[in-house]
């Protein structure tokens, strides 16, 4: 346990201290009223600022030993938001019965463990939101009866490899807010039932592939803050259920929106001066800068990131 943010003493990551805490001394009502918003203050910033209070690891925590004594009768396994510390073990491939592992919004770190691709019954895999230090295991190819994957803000880094292909039954990937870079490989296109593709604050400095066209059923794709470039692929206005696509903030990102995509499902287009060849017919090419294209959503839910509820 670590508490800070008191004058004076070392704190979080970020050096944050308490504020308007001097010691000036207060007289009357008015001042009394002052001494008492003082001291609410300090407490709420020692109630976030105090650190991992009880930190277990994963192999301490009641709700993982309990599975690990009866593993056929364990499916679920979550500890997400439980200031988890340590790294995931590799025995966790011994609860080969779970359909849903979620560890997402602890303080894990180390590598995301090979021995995962022994849980082929996984349907979902959060592990976002962790400062881990690791890849994505190609071994993860094996978990074919996954359907989400959530890796939002996970330090990782290296590229998507392309194993991912066999991941058939894969509707959501959340790969957003991390380190990887390389091109977008163009084997995403096997996944063939996704629906929701994060890609967005990463370093990709590949084009768009055209193969994404195939994905019949993608809705929502992610792509901005990237390092992108050439224009947007003609070949995806044949997403007809694509309801938002954002590529804003790729500077090397050139052309217009196809022609064929419908001009009342977008808010603008995106356009640069490295291709403007490429525009539409009738289309003056400019530049905008860092402008979004945004597809307004038809449905009830918006899906951002790691929203496991939706």
């Amino acid at each position: 346990m670590r508490v800070c943010c008191l004058q004076g003493l070392p704190c979080s990551p970020t050096n944050k201290r308490t504020r308007g805490t001097s010691a000036k001394r207060f007289s009357g009502p008015l001042e009394t009223m002052k001494i008492g918003y003082a001291a609410l203050e300090i407490v709420l910033v020692l109630l976030t600022c105090i650190q991992f209070v009880n930190a277990v690891t994963i192999q301490q925590h009641s709700r993982y030993q309990s599975c690990l004594a009866a593993p056929s009768s364990c499916t679920v396994l979550d500890l997400g938001s439980n200031r988890l510390t340590g790294s995931i073990p590799s025995e966790i491939a011994a609860l080969t019965s779970l359909t849903r592992l979620w560890l997402d919004q602890n303080q894990l770190n180390g590598t995301i463990p090979r021995e995962l691709a022994a849980l082929t019954r996984l349907r979902s895999l959060y592990l976002g939101y962790n400062p881990f230090t690791s890849t994505i295991p190609s071994e993860l190819a094996a978990l074919t009866s996954l359907t989400y994957m959530e890796l939002h803000v996970s330090r990782l880094t290296g590229t998507i490899p392309s194993e991912i292909a066999a991941l058939t039954s894969l509707a959501h990937i959340g790969l957003g807010t991390n380190s990887l870079s390389g091109p977008i490989p163009s084997e995403l296109a096997g996944l063939s039932s996704l629906a929701r593709l994060y890609l967005d604050n990463n370093q990709y400095t590949s084009t768009i592939p055209s193969q994404l066209a195939i994905l019949t059923q993608l809705r929502l794709v992610w792509l901005q803050y990237n390092q992108l470039s050439g224009s947007i692929p003609n070949e995806l206005a044949a997403l007809t259920r694509l309801t938002e696509m954002k590529v804003f903030s790729n500077a090397r990102l050139c052309g217009a929106v196809p022609a064929g995509l419908p001009v009342s499902r977008t808010s603008g287009t995106l356009l640069g001066s490295a291709c403007p060849t490429l525009a539409p017919s009738g289309t003056q090419a400019r530049t905008v800068g860092s402008m979004e294209m945004t597809f307004t959503p038809t449905g009830s839910c918006r899906f951002f990131g790691a929203c496991r509820f939706c």
